[in-house]
């Protein structure tokens, strides 16, 4: 009630389904003042649990968890929890499978906690749902089962939440325990942006762009990575920068290329330090400076970025400057590793570009086959002329 709220003094703001629970924490106290919760309310929700209310129970736990209006207390929380869990109470018992999970109050079960989690997603409830997921993909508290997993996280994902929506289309854009299927990628990802999910939002636009969904549409995609970017996603602000760059979809300007990755690499993504490292060794869209260059390489580096082919350059840069030094040593990365940009997103097991082009490894490798194979055509035609000459003798 934005009239309420104004009146408590609560700045006006909107939730999405994914976050309610987390701004709700957020706000919590004045949340607690605006529902008229003071110390005469704490005492009617006290009372209305030990009747037996197991709504009040569960509220009643989280005011022990949250420290709104008592002091903190991880045994009464686990306690009032169970008792509301042991109601049938859907929050009750996701709150009570969190506290076994965690060995918050009680023992830590994570057998147990699965049991209960299963319990509240039998009642839909979506963030019970996802935990069921989770612990069925990683065998925690239960045996391992991909396919179990999936159906609980795609019921979830079915009864609206983000998140859920979000796992499932990442899981069949990557084929990750479930067969790649960039339709079905689309079908989810779509509903998560819907609900300003920036990750989904990113990745629909890397779909357009790469053609896995439908033609190649690199306008499409730039709107999409433009409206991840504008929300703050560093991989969206990567992949604007690089289409300004190199004029896709978009018409070339390598200033406000340097702008969006800037952007990106401040949120410290590697990719982005990295080119930002060749924008200002070439003077492209920024003024060349090859101390900030090096800065930037350097950060890259850091991010785990395997920068190949720039070794030879700081090399030679440190050679001018013997004041400057980098934490890592050449051999550390070595040729042929130009490293691997992720424009999708986080992801431990996949990456979805690699730049080789221009690798010296690979052209080393080459020199030295050409000289083999010329060595052996010298010496095979020397003994040819030998055998011949014997021959005729």
């Amino acid at each position: 009630d934005r009239e309420l709220a104004e009146k408590a003094n609560i700045k006006t703001f909107e939730v999405r389904p994914c976050d309610a629970e987390n701004n709700l924490d957020f706000l919590g106290e004045n949340i607690r003042k605006l529902i008229g919760i003071t110390d005469d309310g704490m005492d009617a929700l006290r009372m209305a649990a030990e009747k037996g209310d197991s709504d009040a129970q569960y509220n009643y736990a989280r005011m022990f968890f949250k420290k709104w209006g008592v002091e903190y207390n991880l045994d009464e929380a686990a306690k009032w929890s169970r008792i509301s869990a042991l109601q049938g109470n859907a929050r009750g018992e996701c709150f009570w499978a969190y506290r076994l999970l965690q060995g918050q109050g009680v023992e830590e079960n994570h057998s147990e906690a699965f049991e209960w989690f299963v319990k509240a997603a039998k009642q839909d409830m979506p963030e019970a749902q996802n935990q069921v997921y989770s612990m069925y993909l990683n065998g925690d508290g239960v045996n391992k089962d991909s396919e179990a997993a999936y159906k609980w996280l795609e019921r979830s994902a079915s009864l609206g939440d983000c998140c859920a929506q979000l796992y499932l289309g990442v899981a069949y854009f990557y084929g990750n325990d479930i067969k790649q299927n960039y339709g079905l990628a689309y079908k989810w990802l779509i509903k998560a942006a819907e609900q300003d999910e920036k990750n989904a939002i990113n990745i629909i636009g890397y779909l357009y762009h790469e053609g896995l969904y439908g033609q190649r549409d690199s306008k499409t995609a730039f709107d999409w990575y433009m409206k991840g970017a504008l929300m703050g996603n560093d991989c969206s602000q990567y992949n604007i920068g690089v289409m300004y760059r190199d004029g896709d979809g978009v018409s070339k300007d390598d200033r406000e290329a340097v702008k969006w990755l800037t952007k990106s690499a401040e949120q410290d993504n590697a990719g982005a330090q990295y080119m930002l490292g060749h924008c200002y060794r070439e003077g492209r869209g920024v003024e060349k400076n090859d101390t900030v260059a090096v800065e930037w390489y350097r950060r890259a580096a850091d991010n785990g970025h395997k920068m190949g082919p720039m070794i030879d350059y700081i090399a030679r840069y440190l050679d001018h400057h013997p004041d400057e030094h980098f934490d890592f040593a050449p051999d550390d990365y070595p040729w042929g590793e130009s490293g691997t940009v992720s424009r999708v997103g986080n992801n431990d097991n996949k990456n979805v570009e690699s730049d080789n082009k221009n690798d010296p490894a690979k052209k080393h490798f080459g020199r030295l086959l050409c000289k083999i194979l010329w060595f052996i055509l010298v010496i095979s035609t020397i003994l040819l002329v030998i055998i011949v000459t014997l021959v005729h003798s």
